[in-house]
């Protein structure tokens, strides 16, 4: 039993499989609601040409990566390896470091007007969490913490 391709063991608590298929499904559930909002506002003809900074992106910039770790966090619960769990815990490390920037980046360039005033008053990837360098602390703790797992929690290659 569990999500596709993995089961639940004996030996785990079936309260982590539990708690691992709600934060899948709700990381899954905010990330859409997300993007299916965002491609109704945009549908709109008034708001042609504008950036997207309403309904969860008035809560952080990317609000679809900050789903994303739920719902991988959520699978590596339910999946219950190390290994597995390290995967967000690694997804976090190079959202911060690559794919934020790039993306502010892409977003800077395309509405030069209006991003700079949503960014400065808005979050990045957690809401409520407004500093880049607390972010980029944070981020590379993240990698240490999964450099550590996989050399020393990992027994074979991600076994359990």
């Amino acid at each position: 039993m569990g999500l596709p391709g993995y089961r639940v063991h004996a030996r785990r608590s079936l309260r982590a499989y539990e708690l691992g298929l709600a934060l899948y499904l709700g990381g899954s559930f905010y990330s859409l609601a997300y993007e299916v909002g965002r491609f109704r506002w945009k549908a709109r003809p008034e708001n042609k040409g504008k950036l997207h900074t309403v309904g969860l992106a008035s809560w952080c910039i990317h609000p679809n990566y900050f789903g994303d770790l739920f719902t991988y966090t959520g699978w590596g619960l339910a999946a219950g390896t190390t290994c597995a769990v390290s995967v967000p815990v690694l997804m976090f490390f190079t959202f911060v470091l690559v794919v934020v920037p790039n993306s502010d980046n892409y977003l800077s360039q395309r509405y030069p007007k209006e991003f700079p005033a949503y960014a400065a008053h808005t979050a990045t990837l957690i809401p409520g969490l407004h500093s880049k360098v607390l972010s980029q602390v944070l981020a590379w703790l993240c990698l240490l913490l999964c450099i550590y797992s996989w050399c020393f929690r990992c027994p074979g290659p991600c076994g359990y």
